[in-house]
C-alpha cells in the first residue's frame, strides 16, 4: 500500500477519534450559554427547582447551537411530513428562524411525525417515528436545556443515550463487577415494549420531582408526547395512511426521547443501588469498593442481598452471589415496575443465569465465568479470583461477520468505474474497522485469527484476476483493476484491503466520574491538550450575529474560527476582536456557498489585499500587518496569492509588497 494511502488512512482514524468531543467544542462556541448550563447544572445538584426556563431555550445562542448541532446529524437530510430538510433551514435568514421558534414555543401546537418501520434481527419490526425538520430543531432547543439538569440527578452505572458514556464503559463496569465482587448469577430482565409504554403522567411528575416546575415547558412536553403520529400506507387495509393519537410512549427517532426514557427509569436506578452500593448506614466508612471496608461490615452484620447494577438504556442486568438472591431481587424488581412505572417485563427474555454454567448476552457480547488457571490457595488466603471473565461473541453474529465481508469482497469485484471500485474498498476497510467493537472480548484473537482464515479464499479468489475485470464499449475493452498481492496482504487499485487480525485487542474504557460537560473540570478532562483559547473571540461572534446572512453562514463562520484555531490564514497571526472579517474562497457570485469548506477567517487588512490592485495601497497595508507580529513574506505571499487566484486577480511579487529579494 502507497505511503499516501497509509497516511490518508491515519487522518480518517484521528477524525472519527475526534468526533466524540464534536458536541462538546459546538457548546464552546458560545460560551456565555456555556456558563449558564453550568449554572443549571451546579443549581440542580444542590436541589433548586426551575421554574422559567422557556426564555433561556428561546435564546439566539441556545437556537444557532441547535441548528449547529443538527447540521452535522446524520438524519438531516430525512424528511418529516413536510419534506423540509436542514438545509432549507440554513438557507433562511437567522432573524427570520429566531423568531418563528420563538412564536412557537408561544403558542406550541405539534406536527404530526412520520412512522417508518425497519427490520430487527430477530424478524420483527421496530417502529421509528421521524419528526419534521422544524420539530427536532425545537426538540433540540429543549433537550440542550434539560440534559445539564437531568444529568446532576443521575447515577454513573448508567451509560446509555448520555454525554462522554458508551457501550465500552458499560462493558467495562461488568467485567469490573464478574472479577472483583465474587458475583455469578446475573439478573436479566427484558422490558416489554419500553418505548411504547412509558406512562405520559407519570413522565411529567418525574420531570416535576426532577425539579422542572416551568408549567409552561411541561406542558409543551406533555403535548410533543401527544402528537399525531401518521402510520406509512398498508395495502391490506382501506385506507392508505392512518393518524394515531398515542396515549403513553416516547416515540423512537424523536431527539429527547432518549432522555426522557432515562428520566422515567432513574427513579428504577436510584431504587436499586440503594438496596446495596448506597445503602446508607449510620457510621460513614472509608473504603465504598467491593473489598472496602463498607462492604465487609454489611457482609458479617446485615443481611442485605448483594446487588450491583449497570444499565444501557432499556437493558439493564443486575449481578448478585447466589440462586436464592437472584429470585428474590427478580420478583422484587418484577414488583416494582409494574406498581411504580406500569411496566411490564417480558417472561419470554428474561430470566437467572448461572454464569459458571450458562453464556449471558449483553450489548452484543456473550460472559461467562471460567475456572482461573492461575487459581492458587496458599494458607486458606486466595492470591487470585477462583474464577475469571471470558468473553466471545455469538455464533449467528459470527456468520453474519464472515457474511459481510464476503458480500463487500464481491462488491469490489464486480465494480467497472474507478471511482465505484475506490468507493466499495473504502466501505469494505470500514466494515473491517467497525469490527473494533468487539476488539474487547477476551476471546478476539481466536475470532479474529478464524474470521481471517475462514474469508481468505473469497478474498483472493475472487480478486486475483480483477486486472481481467473489463468494461467494454465502443473503443474496445478497458481495463479498470489492479490487483497485488505480497505475502498474506491484498491491494487492489493501490490500496491495501484490511483483514480482521489488524484489528488488536482493546481494553475497555473505563468511566472517569469526573468527565462533565457541565463542569469546568470535567471539560478539561475531556480535551486536556486543546487547542489555545479562543472563547473571546466566540464571545465575539456569539454578540454580533450578522442577521444579513443566512443561519448557515453565522453558524460556520465559528466553526470556520474553530477550525483556524483563531488564527488568520493567510499571515498566521491571532485574529483579533474587531479586526476579524469573513471570505468566501469562491465568490457567492461565482455560484459560491455558505459551506464551513468555503469560508475562511482574515485579518481584515489581509482580506483586503485581496481584492486590492493599486500597488501604493498593497504596500501601505503590508506594512502595517508586520506592526502586530513578525511575518514570514514567503509563506505570507504564497497564502495571498493562493485566495487571489481564487478572486481572480493578478498574483503579487516580493517588490509588490514592498520586500527586497536582493
Amino acid at each position: 500500500m502507497s505511503t499516501k494511502r497509509t497516511a490518508e488512512a491515519e487522518v480518517k482514524e484521528e477524525t472519527k477519534k475526534k468526533r466524540s468531543n464534536n458536541k462538546l467544542r459546538k457548546r464552546e462556541y458560545h460560551p456565555k450559554l456555556q456558563d449558564k448550563l453550568d449554572e443549571l447544572h451546579e443549581k440542580a445538584k444542590s436541589g433548586t427547582n426551575f421554574n422559567n426556563l422557556i426564555p433561556l431555550i428561546t435564546s439566539t445562542d441556545n437556537i444557532m447551537l441547535a441548528v449547529r448541532t443538527i447540521k452535522t446529524n446524520k438524519g438531516k437530510d430525512t424528511k418529516g411530513v413536510n419534506s423540509t430538510v436542514m438545509s432549507d433551514i440554513l438557507d433562511q435568514d437567522a432573524k427570520t428562524l429566531i423568531s418563528y421558534i420563538r412564536q412557537r414555543f408561544r403558542h406550541y401546537i405539534p406536527q404530526d411525525i412520520r412512522r417508518v418501520y425497519i427490520p430487527k434481527a430477530n424478524g420483527k419490526q421496530r417502529p421509528l417515528g421521524i419528526p419534521t425538520m422544524e420539530e427536532r430543531l425545537i426538540q433540540q432547543c429543549i433537550l440542550q436545556i434539560l440534559e445539564p439538569i437531568a444529568e446532576a440527578k443521575f447515577i454513573n452505572q448508567s451509560f446509555g443515550f448520555r454525554p462522554h458514556r458508551s457501550v465500552s464503559q458499560a462493558h467495562a463496569r461488568v467485567h469490573n463487577i464478574l472479577n472483583t465482587t465474587e458475583c455469578s448469577y446475573a439478573v436479566d430482565m427484558d422490558i416489554k415494549a419500553f418505548f411504547d409504554n412509558v406512562s405520559h403522567s407519570k413522565l411529567i411528575r418525574q420531570l416535576y420531582t426532577l425539579g422542572i416546575h416551568d408549567k409552561a415547558l411541561l406542558t409543551i412536553i406533555k403535548r410533543m408526547l401527544k402528537a399525531g403520529i401518521i402510520e406509512p400506507k398498508f395495502p391490506e387495509r382501506d385506507y392508505s395512511t392512518a393518524t394515531v393519537y398515542p396515549e403513553k410512549g416516547t416515540p423512537q427517532g424523536g431527539i429527547l426521547s432518549p432522555l426522557l426514557a432515562n428520566i422515567v427509569l432513574n427513579e428504577f436506578d436510584h431504587w436499586i443501588i440503594r438496596q446495596w452500593e448506597e445503602f446508607k448506614t449510620q457510621k460513614e466508612f472509608k473504603g465504598t469498593s467491593a473489598k472496602g471496608n463498607k462492604v465487609i461490615s454489611l457482609r458479617k452484620s446485615s443481611k442485605l442481598k448483594i446487588m450491583y447494577y449497570v444499565r444501557y438504556a432499556d437493558d439493564f442486568r443486575i449481578f448478585t452471589t447466589n440462586k436464592s438472591s437472584a429470585e428474590k431481587i427478580y420478583k422484587a424488581v418484577e414488583m416494582w415496575l409494574s406498581e411504580r412505572l406500569k411496566l411490564e417485563i417480558s417472561e419470554e427474555k428474561s430470566g437467572i443465569i448461572s454464569l459458571k454454567n450458562k453464556n449471558m448476552k449483553f450489548l452484543g457480547i456473550i460472559y461467562k465465568l471460567i475456572k482461573n488457571p492461575k487459581f492458587l490457595k496458599i494458607r486458606l488466603k486466595r492470591t487470585s479470583n477462583e474464577f475469571i471473565t471470558a468473553t466471545s461473541v455469538e455464533k449467528k453474529t459470527y456468520k453474519k461477520m464472515k457474511l459481510e465481508i464476503r458480500t463487500r469482497i464481491k462488491a469490489i469485484k464486480h465494480t467497472f468505474k474507478h471511482e465505484d471500485r475506490i468507493k466499495a474498498i473504502n466501505d469494505y476497510n470500514a466494515y473491517i474497522r467497525g469490527l473494533a467493537f468487539y476488539a474487547i472480548t477476551s476471546k478476539w484473537c481466536q475470532i479474529s485469527s478464524k474470521l481471517t482464515w475462514d474469508t481468505r479464499l473469497v478474498r483472493y479468489n475472487r480478486l486475483k484476476r480483477i486486472y481481467k475485470t473489463r468494461k467494454r464499449s465502443r473503443t474496445g475493452k478497458i481495463e479498470v483493476g489492479e490487483f497485488k498481492r505480497r505475502r498474506s496482504k491484498i491491494s487492489v487499485n493501490d490500496i491495501e484491503l484490511l483483514i480482521p487480525t489488524d484489528i488488536k485487542h482493546a481494553e475497555c474504557l473505563q468511566i472517569n466520574p469526573k468527565i462533565s460537560k457541565y463542569t469546568k473540570e470535567g471539560r478539561t478532562l475531556v480535551h486536556e491538550a486543546r487547542r489555545s483559547d479562543i472563547s473571546e473571540l466566540f464571545t465575539y461572534f456569539e454578540e454580533n450575529w450578522n442577521y444579513h446572512e443566512t443561519v448557515e453562514f453565522n453558524v460556520n463562520r465559528s466553526a470556520a474560527l474553530s477550525r483556524q484555531d483563531g488564527k488568520c490564514a493567510i499571515t498566521g497571526q491571532r485574529l483579533m476582536v474587531g479586526f476579524i472579517e469573513t471570505h468566501h474562497k469562491k465568490p457567492v457570485e461565482q455560484g459560491g456557498t455558505n459551506e464551513t469548506a468555503n469560508l475562511v477567517l482574515l485579518n481584515t487588512k489581509a482580506h483586503k489585499m485581496i481584492h486590492m490592485k493599486d500597488p501604493t495601497e498593497i504596500k501601505n497595508s503590508y506594512t502595517s500587518l508586520k506592526r502586530f507580529s513578525p511575518i514570514n513574506a514567503r509563506t505570507f505571499l504564497k497564502n495571498l496569492n493562493k485566495f487571489r487566484r481564487e478572486a481572480s486577480n493578478n498574483e503579487l511579487t516580493m517588490e509588490n509588497i514592498g520586500v527586497s529579494t536582493r
